[in-house]
């Protein structure tokens, strides 16, 4: 289709080259769906480009429907997103995808994905604001443990990313504090920068970080990570932090639903 409209191998390369190898690869498991339904009918480039667009992808799916199969679902939605994206990108018809046609279509054969929660239950802020307000901030481990449920809780940092936080990422100011993060995403380390506002509340992330720096029990050590393990006396890791703040979460009344990594979920 590329070289249809007068892209070169060079251009052409350096769109591919734009799209992640995860996305690539499912683009190219939709679009040989689409070739199939192109050689059956015997449709060549230049009928894909200088028809509407729409009508066929329509056509494909209708098509695609007939197959029946136990995939038969999940390969028309790949159909539909990749072959959408690919009609966009090369044809003179803009949002294949989003054309009525389509969207009629998208909407019998229930083609859209369900928004499942992955929990039962979500649970307000409040409930950690409510605890903080009634109990305090408190000392040493009550102090660390509490520190690391606010931080959590306003920017549902993951696990590893709160174990690995250490002074020198930390930037803090009168107004706000700044913490760098490393995520790793498709094997590329990305560095994000996380911002709190200063509050005037005693549930401001940044007044009891500041506190908790200043206790005797954090390491003062620029590069190691700011929490104690009490028990072990030692710089906690992903998964302590996560036992610390499930013992939170007991505190404040917060069912066992949210264990393990997926504790940071209970203030979404």
């Amino acid at each position: 289709m590329g070289r249809y409209i007068g892209l070169e191998d060079e251009a052409m390369s350096n769109i591919i080259l734009s799209t992640s190898q995860e996305t690539w690869r499912k683009r190219r498991a939709g679009l040989h769906l689409f070739s199939e339904y192109m050689e059956e009918k015997k449709l060549g480039i230049r009928n894909i480009l200088t028809g509407r667009a729409d009508v066929l992808q329509a056509n494909s799916l209708s098509w695609m429907e007939k197959k029946s199969g136990k995939s038969l679902l999940q390969n028309m939605r790949k159909m539909k997103t990749h072959t959408g994206v690919a009609l966009s990108m090369f044809s003179e018809t803009c949002n294949v995808s989003q054309s009525p046609i389509i969207q009629a279509n998208v909407k019998r054969l229930n083609l859209d994905k369900e928004q499942k929660s992955k929990y039962q239950s979500i649970w307000n802020l409040n409930k950690l604001i409510s605890f903080t307000q009634r109990e305090g901030i408190g000392e040493g481990n009550v102090l660390m443990q509490r520190t690391m449920g606010l931080i959590v809780a306003f920017s549902v940092t993951r696990m590893v990313e709160l174990a690995a936080i250490t002074r020198k990422n930390i930037e803090i100011d009168e107004q706000m504090m700044k913490i760098r993060t490393i995520v790793k995403k498709c094997q590329k380390p990305k560095e994000f920068v996380i911002t709190f506002i200063r509050r005037e509340s005693i549930c401001c992330p940044v007044a009891t970080i500041e506190k908790w720096l200043n206790e005797k029990d954090c390491t003062k050590d620029e590069d190691k990570g700011i929490w104690f393990d009490y028990d072990k006396k030692k710089v906690l890791g992903g998964i302590v932090c996560s036992k610390v703040l499930r013992k939170l979460l007991d505190e404040i009344g917060i069912d066992q639903e949210f264990a393990g990594s997926s504790v940071r979920h209970e203030q979404l």
